[in-house]
């Protein structure tokens, strides 16, 4: 569909009904609004950080042994992930038995701990943690897990002491653990975004009761008070919490009770279905209506400390290898893309941590075919959102998209540091491109960098295992492609293919002459639109300065106007004449036969005339068009009228506002 005939469709569907509510005819076609004069909210990078495991033995993906046998973080581990090290979290069960001071020093002097049913050393431990991060970003903010299962808490006191310390205190006693940690290599304290208080101590195989786990956070959070007044506390949702399980409410219920007024996050774990990802939104706003409650205001905020694709079957099968891998396919990584842009419409969602680096079914990277780390779809969409959806979100909205609408598309706009706007976009339709014209309220941009997540198929996949117990690489890859636009033309309408995770990175135009080009726009124009107030049977047309009585009828959908009303409009450039039952209308050497008694018309696809109580109607925009018109409308119910070849369409409000100033007078 041409840009002019979904405006002029536009035109024909909104008579009748508010802006916020516009669905084009054609679904394929869609309008968003970007008011880039409001910021909605501030984004930061721990929207999308990276959610790690405790292992024993050495992790295939961010290690390998260098010639000396020792134990060290790949290059390509590092340089695959780099803003992604931004927020990282390390935990899962694991975080429940892990023993962080047995996992210190030298390797071969390291004792031996049990996670995940295996017995061997931790090679990556808290050091070797930090490490990683470092080499892929200069300010890393981690989420530090506290294992209040299996750890003593003057272990826990000196876990603070090791992150946060200057050196300069020994807060416990004994060993200076901030002074070793200088000694390490790492100078400054570490940025511990949060603390949180164990991992689903309700759920997973070291279930406690809710009484022992607040009795055994309490002493946590005092001793990690005691060393950082200052400190971040996090404590979890019950892992069910998202299903809306009877009595899974109580777990937050006692937590915010008794600790309201000591922690600053709950957090939350959700494995998000594809096909719903507003499946956990009524027991989340319980969540939230809870800690308003309980607490008396807003201020603890949610982190979804582990949130993913959910897989829809528990173990692989060459069968049917697709069901478990599928949270790191194409289908899976536009999933995410939905479940980021959904939370972005949320300030109370101020964290994320996506699980996790490799994990099978639920993976970031993986380890090709050379041993160099890659990332998957659900890795490359993260980074997509870490380098374009980080900074200041504006207000906007979508067609057929919103915090409680179902849609195959989503999207939003945020500003980055350096002034971009970049806007956000996923296209799940598994065939269909998606058009999107765009209207910004305050400024004009261009087109700079298109990036592209992208699959043919829903299965698209490039994880990849082999020698294992199990073999997977599948045949249909994902494809990414970044790509320098630097157009030259005014943007306002873009075109996103199926199955794809876009960043558009615009930047701001400046207008030297902006006054000749309003100018331009007023000559080549006319204008009118309606009292919105009263709808469509009591409006008013207000055409250069000149006030029309308009009754304009809704038919099948398209706007017809009068005789005289076309008149108004067009002024000279149409002549209308009768011959019996024939109407013979002419626009710019276009001429129109409107065959009243056989309801027909000369020209294919053309609308009839209508006879509506007794007054002759002809259909609008069919004609504006046909004669090599463009019609632009806004949420006012302005429509600027103007000649085609003449001007691009001026999609800014910048423009039609002041258009609307001159034209109509305000």
């Amino acid at each position: 569909m041409s840009i002019k005939k979904l405006l002029a469709l536009i035109l024909s569907l909104n008579i009748v009904m508010p802006a916020s509510s516009v669905f084009a005819a054609d679904t394929n076609t869609f309008r968003m609004v970007i008011d880039d004069s409001n910021v909605f909210r501030e984004i930061g990078p721990e929207m999308y950080g990276t959610n790690m495991e405790w292992a024993v033995g050495i992790s295939d993906t961010s290690q390998r042994r260098n010639e000396k046998g020792e134990i060290v973080v790949k290059e390509s581990f590092a340089e695959k992930y780099g803003d992604l090290l931004k927020f990282t979290r390390k935990a899962g069960t694991s975080a429940n038995y892990f023993l962080w001071k047995d996992a210190l020093g030298d390797l071969n002097e390291r004792k031996n701990q049990k996670i995940w049913g295996v017995t061997d050393k931790v090679y990556e431990g808290v050091v070797e943690w930090l490490k990683s991060l470092y080499m892929g970003t200069d300010s890393p903010k981690i989420t530090y897990v506290v294992n209040i299962y299996s750890d003593t808490y003057e272990n826990i006191a000196d876990v603070v002491e090791f992150m946060t310390g200057d050196g300069t205190i020994n807060y416990n006693g004994g060993v200076n653990w901030a002074e070793q940690r200088i000694k390490m290599g790492f100078e400054k304290p570490i940025d511990v975004y949060t603390w949180e208080i164990g991992n689903e101590l309700d759920w997973s195989s070291c279930k406690i009761p809710l009484e022992d786990y607040l009795d055994r956070s309490e002493k946590a959070i005092n001793v990690i008070k005691s060393i950082d007044p200052d400190a971040k506390i996090c404590m979890h949702a019950s892992t069910a919490v998202w299903d809306g399980i009877e009595g899974s409410d109580e777990w937050h219920r006692g937590i915010l009770k008794r600790f309201g007024d000591r922690i600053d996050y709950i957090s939350i774990h959700y494995y998000y279905p594809v096909n719903f990802i507003r499946r956990a939104d009524p027991p989340i706003e319980t969540l939230k209506k809870d800690i308003v409650e309980i607490t008396g205001s807003d201020r603890i905020k949610l982190y979804y400390s582990e949130q993913a694709p959910t897989r829809t079957v528990e173990k692989f099968t060459k069968d049917d290898n697709y069901a478990y891998c599928l949270p790191h396919t194409i289908w899976g990584a536009t999933a995410q893309a939905e479940f980021y842009l959904r939370k972005m419409l949320d300030p109370w969602v101020v964290a994320t941590t996506c699980h996790s680096t490799d994990s099978a079914n639920w993976s970031i990277s993986y380890t090709d075919e050379n041993g160099e780390c890659q990332l998957t779809a659900t890795g490359e969409t993260m980074k997509t959102f870490m380098k374009y959806a980080v900074g200041k979100m504006f207000d906007c909205s979508l067609d057929t998209f919103g915090a409680d609408k179902d849609s195959p598309i989503a999207g939003g706009a945020v500003e980055d540091e350096d002034g971009n706007v970049n806007i956000i976009f996923v296209n799940r339709n598994e065939k269909e491109d998606v058009t999107v014209n765009f209207e910004f309220k305050e400024n004009l941009y261009k087109l700079k960098h298109v990036r592209q997540v992208h699959g043919d198929v829903k299965t698209a996949d490039n994880w990849y295992r082999a020698g294992k117990s199990w073999e997977y690489d599948n045949p249909d890859r994902i494809e990414v492609t970044d790509e320098d636009i630097n157009s030259s033309e005014e943007f306002s309408s873009y075109t996103f293919e199926p199955l794809s995770v876009y960043a558009l990175q615009l930047e701001k135009e400046r207008v030297e002459n902006y006054s000749e080009v309003i100018n331009e726009h007023i000559n080549n124009s006319f204008a009118f639109g309606y009292d919105y107030s009263n709808y469509i049977n009591k409006g008013q047309v207000l055409h250069n300065n000149l006030e029309h009585s308009l009754s304009p009828k809704l038919y099948n959908g398209l706007t017809y106007l009068t005789l005289e009303m076309m008149k108004a409009i067009f002024g000279q450039d149409i002549e209308i004449s009768h011959n019996g039952n024939v109407i013979i209308c002419s626009v710019l050497g276009e001429s129109f036969e409107f065959d009243l008694e056989n309801n027909s018309v000369n020209i294919d696809n053309m609308p009839t005339a209508q006879t509506i109580d007794g007054e002759i109607y002809l259909p609008f925009k069919a004609i504006a068009e046909k004669a090599g018109y463009s019609v632009v409308w806004d949420d006012r119910a302005f429509i600027i009228v103007y000649k085609n070849g003449t001007l691009n369409i001026p999609n800014s409000s910048l423009v039609r506002n002041a258009i609307y100033e001159k034209l109509i007078g305000g």
